[in-house]
């Protein structure tokens, strides 16, 4: 707990009512973005399953065509009004929270503390899913199809999948150094796609990158996402990010947030039981959860 006083001069413990640990998500898209419910439809679910917190983190409107994000600035505006409606609606049954998924494209997106003033957010989530190489104004999506991730090593960086890696991690970590942000999106995704067949995590030079990443984190003050989807969907054998990565932020005291990056609202609190028993096999006694309006950190 003494990480958290250091960082951010707050450290509570909270249960509900019941005495049991506050049950909390807050990487949750709806159907303004790619996932499948809508806000109310959630928000009703998330109440009928005791989840205390709950925070919207629609994919943020691109420079480039997507069926996955919010279209535009108008779109984004109904979404924030939605999310506001629903606040004052379920204020007395549930803690809503207005944030997004902000993805980050080295000179083609918004800054992100821009899009936080201008919509009045609650927390913003750093991610990249599109890889500007370098020299280019194309992008590659690391996120689609198995057969389009392996084009783009191709098409961009000449079939050399050490280099297509590395400009991954270079937009990461250029991410963390000049964006403001609160959680960082599962960010070694790039091996969801690789599958161990262009690289391994056990490689130096991945273990270098992934250890720069972890480094900024604790410089920058940004909360890991331990990130559920992958190892749900049975995508993965681990979360997002993998064990040896959960270890040694625990060693670097990174503060966590567990979540399941649902599309859907049966998806809010999947693969949690198992994240928790992974953090604890770690070292780590507690995670962060927003609760009346702060960060603050809850047992495990």
């Amino acid at each position: 707990m003494g990480v958290f006083l250091r960082l951010f001069n707050i450290s509570c413990i909270f249960a509900d009512k019941k005495g049991e640990i506050l049950r909390a998500n807050f990487h949750t898209h709806t159907n303004f973005c790619d996932g499948k419910d809508s806000v109310e439809d959630i928000v009703r679910y998330a109440v009928s399953q005791n989840i205390s917190c709950l925070g919207f983190s629609s994919h943020a409107p691109l420079p480039v065509p997507a069926q996955w994000s919010l279209l535009n600035e108008q779109e984004f505006e109904k979404y924030v009004a939605e999310i506001k409606r629903n606040q004052n609606e379920q204020k007395e049954n549930i803690e809503i929270y207005l944030g997004i998924e902000a993805d980050y494209i080295p000179g083609m997106t918004k800054d992100f503390q821009f899009l936080k003033q201008q919509f009045n957010l609650d927390y913003v989530i750093g991610a990249v899913h599109l890889v500007r190489p370098d020299c280019s104004d194309s992008v590659w999506f690391i996120d689609g199809k198995t057969s389009y991730f392996d084009k783009g090593i191709e098409l961009f960086f000449g079939a050399d999948a050490k280099k297509a890696t590395q400009t991954y991690f270079k937009q990461i970590k250029e991410m963390l150094t000049v964006q403001k942000f609160d959680i960082i999106a599962h960010f070694d995704k790039i091996k969801m796609n690789n599958a161990e067949r262009f690289f391994s995590e056990h490689d130096e030079w991945y273990i270098s990158e992934t250890e720069d990443v972890l480094q900024l984190l604790k410089e920058k003050n940004i909360f890991l996402e331990v990130n559920t989807r992958g190892f749900y969907q049975k995508k993965m054998t681990q979360m997002y990010p993998s064990t040896r990565l959960i270890k040694r932020a625990r060693e670097l005291d990174i503060p966590i947030v567990i979540s399941s990056d649902a599309h859907k609202k049966e998806e809010l609190l999947a693969g949690f039981d198992q994240a928790v028993q992974i953090i604890k096999q770690a070292g780590y006694m507690y995670r962060t959860i927003r609760k009346n309006n702060n960060w603050v950190e809850v047992q495990l």
